[in-house]
């Protein structure tokens, strides 16, 4: 007979990922009751309580086909935010136009007024974007420059904003110059002594990543903003893995313009992002598409983008809901425990490279290693086909990365240092 993956993974012990719901854990399997609050403890403490989290994890409905440990490019939604988000589609096909023509406008300013909420910022700087692509596409190619100034932007940047810069500089004509920044650095020193250096006396602006894709890397933003500002250089950031990841409000950063995607470590439904102008930078932007009715000056300008599926940002009200129950403090502490979980017992180990900071000031729950001698990509092959273990295999000198969340079990890390042992003999 066939073996399923299904039945591979009962012999590994890692079939099924529901669990008896102990009665100290949050109640119904895939619904956060209203009135849940989080224990009255800290947030280091409350990090390493198995029972708690064994119930935040009952939120979701997760597949036990493999164990997912990339949280990078999506995470899954708990269930409330699914049902709140099918619940609305049904209403809209329903009521159809008139929904689209009348309530459709105060609902998404009230899911907008939330969101900026939890960005410690006013409705009057944000607007619900698809994804982070579209809201730094649309800081990137719309900022008014003049002929000469010059955007630099770091070597760690996502491909996607790199692309668009360089389409800047194709139509545009702006200068561009890409600046190497230590991709594992002993200090924040470091990160900032690079910007500083990267500088020139025709640079106007600065991309820089809020948490590098590749390995998780947290730069001191607020920093490297101050730093920027003094010397009449704005800093656009892109925060596509920060925000919702590590505690932070908008205004901490001392940023001109952020761009998020919120499908992500917030766990919103897919086709939500954030964009973040500072309130007297708007005029200084274009709008991605047209907009000739709204004032320069209003972040409106930039949300007529044609029909949006308004279910997504219901199902963001949702996640919003659940991400401040649990708290913000307490999720970036959890996900720094899982993280050093695993590190702590690997990153000895003989042909294991950690490729990462893993100081708690530069990093949280993403980390990526390697084995010498081992292709990224056959080594993600070799935990998924063997282990089970679905991660994300980078190019070669990043290694493969790994990325847990609030529904990772600590017997899921368990079996990737189990896969990763055996893989580096």
């Amino acid at each position: 007979m066939v073996q399923t993956r299904r039945d591979f993974l009962k012999t590994l012990g890692i079939a099924s990922l529901g669990m008896a719901v102990a009665s100290c854990r949050v109640g119904a399997a895939d619904r956060l009751p209203r009135d849940f609050k989080t224990p009255n403890r800290t947030p280091g403490d409350l990090a390493a309580d198995e029972s708690y989290w064994a119930g935040i994890r009952d939120l979701y409905e997760l597949s036990d086909e493999f164990i997912n440990i990339e949280s990078g490019y999506y995470s899954p939604a708990v269930q409330s935010t699914i049902e709140a988000q099918i619940k609305q589609l049904r209403r809209v096909n329903k009521e159809a136009s008139r929904y689209m023509r009348g309530v459709r406008v105060d609902e998404f300013k009230a899911a907008k007024a939330k969101l900026a909420a939890l960005a410690g910022c006013s409705p009057d700087e944000i607007t619900i974007t698809r994804n982070s692509t579209e809201a730094l596409n649309t800081i990137i190619l719309g900022l008014k420059l003049e002929a000469g100034e010059e955007l630099i932007y770091s070597d760690l940047e996502y491909p996607s904003m790199v692309q668009a810069i360089e389409m800047r500089a194709k139509r545009y004509g702006t200068p561009i110059r890409q600046f190497d920044i230590p991709n594992v650095p002993s200090t924040k020193e470091e990160v900032i002594e690079a910007c500083r250096k990267a500088i020139g006396p025709k640079t106007k602006v600065m991309l820089i990543s809020h948490m590098v894709f590749l390995n998780g890397l947290v730069p001191p933003i607020r920093e490297i903003c101050d730093l920027c500002h003094e010397r009449g250089v704005e800093v656009i950031v892109d925060g596509a893995h920060a925000f919702a990841h590590v505690d932070w409000k908008v205004p901490d950063l001392h940023c001109d313009y952020y761009g998020t995607s919120l499908h992500k470590w917030l766990g919103s439904p897919l086709g939500t992002g954030m964009l973040y102008i500072k309130k007297e930078k708007i005029p200084r932007v274009w709008p991605l598409y047209a907009e000739m009715e709204k004032g320069d000056d209003s972040i409106e300008k930039f949300e007529r983008t044609g029909t949006r599926p308004p279910h997504s940002y219901i199902g963001m009200e949702e996640a919003i809901r659940v991400h401040e129950a649990i708290g913000g403090k307490n999720k970036e502490a959890r996900l720094r425990y899982l993280k050093n979980s695993w590190v702590s017992r690997v990153k000895e180990l003989p042909r294991v490279k950690i490729l990462s900071p893993i100081t708690d000031d530069m990093s949280c729950a993403i980390c990526s290693f390697s084995i010498e001698g081992m292709d990224p990509k056959d080594l993600a092959d070799a935990l998924m086909n063997r282990y089970g273990v679905f991660v994300a295999g980078l190019k070669s000198e990043y290694g493969v990365r790994v990325c847990p969340n609030l529904y990772t079990k600590p017997e899921h890390l368990d079996r990737l240092v189990m896969a990763i042992r055996e893989l580096a003999v």
